[in-house]
């Protein structure tokens, strides 16, 4: 009872004080943040701008798509989604779940179904591809592809 009625006489907690595990965590991270900017690891990192690295990396690829022919400037981790939405504007390949699993993605490729997601746009050099909606095959059921 006298910790509480001190408590309100002088209006602070007279809990134990000491170290906590937040307090511990955040000196950590404060000091390896004041490390990394005095050996300058994180200042480098800091200069060199996504623009600059990504035109080092850029690779020049042709791709024809439903009979008409895009010269590209790609990066080699970028998907063929990414590629057809993004940069070609054809909406008609949806984002599903990015993994291969659902099937949203299908295109073809040489005639074979193939999930745009996993297909880097850096192998399809020169083959033809078509969109699933500007297919001229009549309307049926469409095959997965194989893994």
């Amino acid at each position: 009872m006298r910790n509480k009625e001190d408590e309100e006489k002088t209006g602070q907690c007279q809990c134990r004080r000491g170290f906590t595990l937040r307090g511990f965590l955040t000196s950590v991270g404060v000091g390896a943040m004041a490390a990394l900017a005095t050996t300058g690891k994180l200042s480098s990192a800091k200069e060199a701008s996504s623009a600059e690295l990504a035109a080092e990396k850029a690779v020049v690829v042709t791709l024809t798509v439903n009979d008409r022919s895009h010269q590209l400037l790609v990066e080699p981790r970028w998907s063929l989604l990414h590629v057809l939405r993004e940069h070609l504007g054809l909406t008609g390949t949806k984002v599903g779940c990015e993994r291969g699993e659902c099937g949203a993605c299908t295109v073809l490729i040489d005639d074979l179904p193939r999930y745009a997601c996993l297909t880097l746009a850096v192998e399809l050099e020169q083959a033809p591809l078509v969109l699933m909606s500007f297919s001229r095959r009549p309307r049926r059921q469409w095959p997965r592809p194989r893994r």
